[in-house]
């Protein structure tokens, strides 16, 4: 309801702004301001899992390693936040925590917890955990999801490092040109006074 408020008053805001243009600019306007805060959540949802790719790989592996120590699952999902640093996925494992220990009712505390999230990888996480729930095995299905964060975290970072490049030659180039510019103004320079001198 929050988010559908928010957009109307968008709407009505960009229109009261660009009516005084013209009444059809006002209303595509309105239209635009009323897109836009679906837009800029997609952009700050995308954000925020590139950044917790790396966090989600430590929920994964940090889960590998204690449920194979023979650590129940609620257990170890109440101890997995203390590993991440500060945002959003400590917080909502935190909540996580917090719901398992005062309801204990797992399955409603996993899809709250799915909820707060567009992440593919977290959702995965929760199915896990729902069937690990049921049938007891998660390992295996844990340390596949942690294998393509891996490949994900190589290709973000690879990703990364050829941004970086084309900035760095893009960086050269403009040296080069900026050099180049000053040989040939002094050799014009040189030139119209050699002309001059004549």
């Amino acid at each position: 309801m929050k988010y559908f408020v928010m957009k109307l008053i968008m709407g009505a805001l960009f229109f009261c702004t660009f009516i005084r243009f013209h009444w059809m600019i006002g209303i595509l306007f309105s239209i635009i301001g009323y897109q836009l805060p679906g837009l800029l959540l997609s952009y700050l949802n995308k954000k925020d899992n590139a950044v917790m790719l790396s966090q989600i790989q430590t929920v994964y592996h940090a889960l590998i390693v204690m449920i194979q120590s023979g650590v129940f699952i609620t257990d170890a999902l109440s101890e997995c936040h203390r590993r991440l640093p500060g945002g959003r996925l400590r917080t909502a494992m935190e909540e996580l925590a917090g719901e398992l220990d005062i309801k204990n009712s797992f399955d409603s505390a996993i899809e709250k917890f799915n909820r707060k999230f567009n992440n593919e990888f977290i959702n995965s996480l929760c199915i896990i955990l729902l069937q690990a729930k049921e049938t007891g095995q998660s390992v295996d299905l844990l340390k596949d999801i942690s294998k393509q964060l891996n490949d994900m975290n190589s290709l973000s970072l690879m990703d990364k490092k050829g941004k970086l490049d084309r900035a760095l030659t893009l960086c050269l180039l403009g040296i080069v040109c900026a050099g180049l510019g000053l040989v040939m103004y002094a050799i014009v320079t040189e030139l119209l006074l050699s002309a001059g001198s004549l």
